[in-house]
């Protein structure tokens, strides 16, 4: 856990910095009062935060909650704690993945990987008697005030930005809406009740949830354009014409520049989904609606994509 928290702060840090340079260029980053010719001095994470979020944003709260554990309460992160600081540490890592990827437009991790942390440890808080007999009087009545002050920041804020939600009821679903089936266990019935918890997974029905292949995604993502958007906005962020018709439109090579730009086909996902013997490639409903998100949000995102992937292509031969 020291260790978590020392590398956590250093990425959020590094990430928040790189948004402010993109924001108000690389001198904001820096202390206006730093020596002159001596290093300059960078300004500190919770200047950054003070730079981009507002006091109430829940990002902010879990990010400042682990931050005063690295500068202040670092010796009490004992074993006893990690069942509720896995929580805020896993809400932690998915915030910082999702503001990684909306900045680089890159996947965080390979999405082959398995999960970035697990709930670990007792989830159950641990007496004060327990506490004192390992640490003594003092330390274990701060180890539990920590825990205590901990548990009820993630009651209060009761958002899985801040900490991730144990509030479950044990039920049994036969298969949700994708053809899963699900087995979930509360909480409250602490480590012994969540190692009972079982997830058994069926494959999902594909036609389901990718049901378009490239030809039919690029014809959909056509027809969608022209019933959303003006003609005039089309030839402003399309780049090629359909030589019968004239019109603007998607054609195989914008198609494959952009799913190429947003690495959709390195692995299955919600966009993507490769058969693989015989080798076919299938989209889903949210891949049309991102593309299309995406091409129309930036003038210049289909034509920049379009040159990546040939320029990618000439350096290949």
């Amino acid at each position: 856990m020291d260790a978590f928290v020392v590398c956590f702060c250093n990425a959020w840090e590094q990430l928040l910095k790189a948004f402010l340079i993109e924001k108000k260029g690389e001198d904001f980053i820096f202390r206006k009062n730093s020596s002159s010719g001596r290093i300059r001095e960078t300004i500190s994470l919770r200047e950054c935060l003070n730079a981009l979020y507002k006091t109430d944003d829940v990002v902010r709260k879990n990010i400042e909650k682990i931050v005063y554990y690295r500068d202040q309460a670092v010796h009490l992160l004992m074993p006893e704690v990690q069942g509720i600081m896995s929580r805020v540490f896993q809400s932690g890592v998915l915030n910082y993945s999702t503001a990684f990827e909306e900045f680089t437009e890159q996947a965080f991790i390979s999405s082959s990987h398995a999960g970035m942390l697990s709930l670990v440890g007792n989830l159950k808080s641990p007496s004060i008697v327990a506490l004192q007999n390992s640490y003594g009087k003092e330390i274990g009545e701060e180890i539990l005030n920590l825990i205590d002050d901990l548990t009820q920041a993630a009651r209060d804020e009761d958002d899985i930005q801040f900490a991730i939600p144990l509030n479950v009821k044990l039920i049994f679903a036969k298969k949700d809406d994708k053809g899963h089936m699900i087995e979930l266990v509360s909480a409250e019935e602490g480590m012994a009740g969540l190692k009972r918890a079982i997830i058994v997974e069926k494959p999902a029905d594909r036609q389901k949830t990718h049901p378009h292949k490239e030809s039919d995604a690029i014809r959909e993502i056509n027809s969608r354009l022209y019933q959303k958007y003006s003609v005039d906005d089309l030839e402003n962020r399309l780049v090629v014409r359909n030589k019968k018709t004239q019109k603007f439109e998607i054609n195989t090579h914008c198609f494959r520049a952009v799913v190429e730009k947003l690495k959709w086909k390195n692995a299955d996902n919600l966009y993507h989904y490769e058969n693989k013997d015989p080798s076919y490639h299938y989209f889903s409903e949210s891949a049309i609606e991102e593309f299309i998100k995406k091409i129309m949000s930036d003038t210049e995102y289909l034509r920049k994509a379009k040159q990546s992937l040939s320029h990618s292509r000439k350096k290949k031969k």
